[in-house]
């Protein structure tokens, strides 16, 4: 994210906060950028017209509401909260002092998706029945991922995309949510698997996890055909991704361009942070994005 800023024609990286002193001294060496010793440090600079909130999940609502305080406009990593509470009490805060709120799904913004949106408008599958969605790693050793203290889990991390890009390909959100999370030996949800209600006849089937095989894709199953897209969620800048659409009488290979999802999340926050309806969107987006994740953790 760092390199994404220092690219950006729209952003200028000031200074980068860290509990540790030698962390922010590295970053310095690296990024030209000034070091800083504390959030609170950070929130009280007066050069500063926004924040990028990188911390664990589980200090997102409190870092969120004060950047918000402080007059800053706030690009924080998703999930955007914990819970629906946290992220209802995020958004009103930065709707209440004036501020643009954008939960980061870096990967929206890269241009294979709507690629894959113009595909299924052009009627390339038919009619969308289903969507399948899988994202899931073998063990890190982030241990913030296992802390229910800091908002750990498979679910708030791996499976937020998934629900996500149902609601993104589908242009909806569901009606009735079922799911089963299974956490092993940990004090979090190490894997699960959802299925998503989005009326018409229309499903998501996801799953994701932290002690799974690599994967890192969705499908969208339709009346004519099934279109299929790797690398999904996460992808390198310079990797081109195919397109594959399977239809009854062969497969059509669409290769799609390389791009940095990164940079254009960052782009598209620093342009959309002055248009009052691209605001309003990203806090709709945020609230219907929290209302399915309560769903599932229900």
């Amino acid at each position: 994210m760092i390199p994404a800023l220092c690219a950006s024609e729209h952003a200028h990286l000031v200074a980068v906060a860290s509990r540790s002193e030698q962390t922010a001294s590295a970053t310095v060496a690296q990024f030209g950028c000034e070091g800083v010793v504390g959030y609170d440090a950070l929130l009280a600079r007066a050069d500063l017209d926004a924040v990028y909130i990188a911390l664990p999940i589980g200090l997102h609502h409190a870092w969120a509401v004060a950047a918000a305080r402080r007059g800053l406009h706030v690009l924080c990593e998703k999930s955007l909260a914990g819970t629906l509470a946290e992220c209802e009490e995020i958004v009103a805060c930065a709707q209440q002092e004036g501020v643009a709120l954008l939960e980061g799904f870096a990967y929206r913004f890269h241009p294979n998706h709507a690629a894959v949106r113009d595909a299924i408008a052009d009627g390339a599958i038919g009619d969308p029945i289903q969507v399948r969605a899988c994202f899931g790693f073998p063990p890190l050793a982030d241990g913030h991922r296992y802390d229910p203290a800091l908002g750990g889990g498979s679910l708030n991390d791996a499976g937020a995309y998934c629900v996500h890009a149902a609601r993104l390909l589908f242009g909806a959100e569901p009606l009735s949510i079922s799911a089963t999370l299974d956490c092993g030996a940990h004090a979090v949800d190490v894997h699960g698997a959802a299925l998503l209600d989005f009326g018409a006849g229309r499903s998501a089937v996801l799953g994701f996890g932290f002690d799974n095989m690599y994967r890192n894709l969705y499908e969208v199953w339709g009346t004519t055909g099934v279109l299929t897209l790797n690398r999904v969620f996460s992808i390198p800048p310079n990797m081109q991704a195919t397109l594959e659409i399977a239809r009854q009488d062969g497969v059509e290979r669409r290769p799609l361009p390389a791009a940095d999802h990164f940079l254009a999340q960052v782009d598209a926050f620093c342009i959309g942070a002055h248009d009052p309806a691209a605001v309003q969107a990203w806090r709709d987006e945020a609230l219907a994005q929290a209302r399915a994740m309560e769903g599932l953790r229900r």
